[in-house]
């Protein structure tokens, strides 16, 4: 007699979201956040499109429409930030930066390019700034 363990558990749809979960980890901040600004933008586009399908008893004041503005891009950014967003982030993401990519080795790659480029606007900052040193010193 013999005895069968199941090690899989999990329905498919949530094995492919630990398969695609995890490769988020490698995806660089920067990228994130444009996808997080980009789905804010649609959703602030959408919640204004929304409110211009509802008719108005009467005018807004400048204020009025100041801080509805204000309103409705707090909304965007709160529905952004949820788990997730609306999915959009996702897709940009996947776009952006494909799933395929997403390694610790190509991440590693990518701030090590980050750290290069600050360390050469650094030292070009030092050259300029000891070059200036140097022009003024000649003047005097």
């Amino acid at each position: 007699m013999s005895i069968e363990i199941k090690t899989n558990y999990f329905p498919i749809e949530h094995q492919k979201k630990q398969k695609i979960s995890s490769g988020e980890k490698f995806i660089p901040e920067p990228h994130k956040k444009v996808a997080k600004g980009m789905e804010e933008r649609f959703l602030l586009h959408m919640i204004k499109q929304m409110k211009k399908s509802v008719q108005k008893s009467e005018a807004d004041s400048t204020a009025s429409d100041f801080y509805n503005s204000q309103l409705d891009s707090e909304r965007a950014k709160i529905l952004a930030e949820k788990e997730g967003g609306v999915g959009i982030q996702k897709l940009i993401l996947n776009q952006i930066y494909p799933i395929e990519k997403r390694s610790k080795e190509n991440l590693e790659r990518y701030q090590n390019l980050e750290k290069s480029k600050l360390d050469a606007i650094n030292k070009y900052k030092t050259f300029k700034n000891i070059k200036l040193h140097k022009n003024q010193g000649d003047s005097l």
